[in-house]
Order: structure tokens, then sequence, then C-alpha cells
């Protein structure tokens, strides 16, 4: 049986466009919908998209029909074609890894894509699929109440939808 209620936060997703993914160190963050300025709390003025996943978990994007896997979590740490890996390898630097390098080009590709459905599984798996036919994948992949991903909208009293290792909740 579905749960109406994290559909109702879900259901927003369709039809919106994708219109940022990028990352904070090694979070992912995926904007939809449109964008808007805000003041953030220096005081500075930035832009920021009407919706907001934030992923804290194992994901990937894929080309559903070629069955392949264009770029994913781990690489995070590993170096973009133009660095040699080291111990010294700062993948944490903008620009420096694989994520950075394939997601910019991804990017450019996909420019014009939007959300046309998703499908969550018991554990809170997400899978949100692109007018593309590529696919965002995302793994709850904790057991406790370790925040996995986050789906809200930016500029609302709304709460939050959390997926934890133990189940959605709200704040």
């Amino acid at each position: 049986m579905r749960d109406t209620t994290i559909d109702s936060y879900l259901d927003v997703l369709v039809h919106k466009p994708l219109i940022h993914i990028g990352r904070a160190s090694n979070m992912l963050i995926v904007g939809f919908g449109k964008f808007y300025n805000v003041i953030d709390a220096k005081g500075n003025t930035v832009e920021k998209s009407q919706f907001a996943l934030h992923v804290q978990a194992s994901w990937r994007i894929t080309n559903r029909q070629k069955k392949d896997v264009l770029v994913a979590s781990s690489d995070f740490y590993s170096p973009c074609s133009t660095i040699q890996w080291s111990n010294d390898f700062e993948w944490d630097v903008a620009g420096n890894n694989l994520f950075d390098e394939k997601i910019k080009e991804w990017s450019i590709i996909n420019k014009d894509i939007y959300v046309i459905e998703y499908r969550m599984n018991r554990w809170g798996d997400l899978l949100i699929i692109f007018s593309n036919g590529d696919g965002l994948e995302i793994f709850v992949n904790a057991s406790d109440d370790s925040e996995c991903w986050r789906l809200f909208e930016h500029n609302s009293d709304k709460e939050h939808l959390v997926m934890t290792g133990e189940g959605a909740c709200f704040n």
C-alpha cells in the first residue's frame, strides 16, 4: 500500500524541470522547478531552486535504455581525467573529481529535461525518471535513523520529507 503523505511530497516533482545538479562536499544536491533569489544568513542574494533533493546515501544516474551507469556517488572520490591520482589528491576541491567532470558534461547534454515519474520501494530507495529516459537511483544505505535523502521546498514552512534507514520522517 502506498503512503499518501510521502506521495504528496514526491508528486510535486512530476513535470518539474531539473534545473541544477551538483554537490556540497559529498552530498548530492538536485534542484527542481524554477530558480528564484533569496537573501541568505549573511545578507547575500543567492539563487535557489524551488524544490531541493539532498542525497547523503549511495546513488547513481543511469541510462536505462543502454543500461549504462553515467555518474555515481563514488565518483566524488576519483580524480577527473586531467588529474593523476596520488595520496595528495584533494577530491573535495571543485573540478578535481570525476563527478564534477561527468555531471558538467551530462548537464550540458540534458539541459532541458524534466521529471516524468518516480518510484519508491518499501525501504525508501527512490528512482526518479527524467524525460530523456535517464534515471536517478537513490539507495537507502543505513539501518538506523541516519539521514539518507531529504526533499524540501525552499522558502516554505512545509516540513521536509526525510528518508532514513528506519523509514520516513517529517521535520
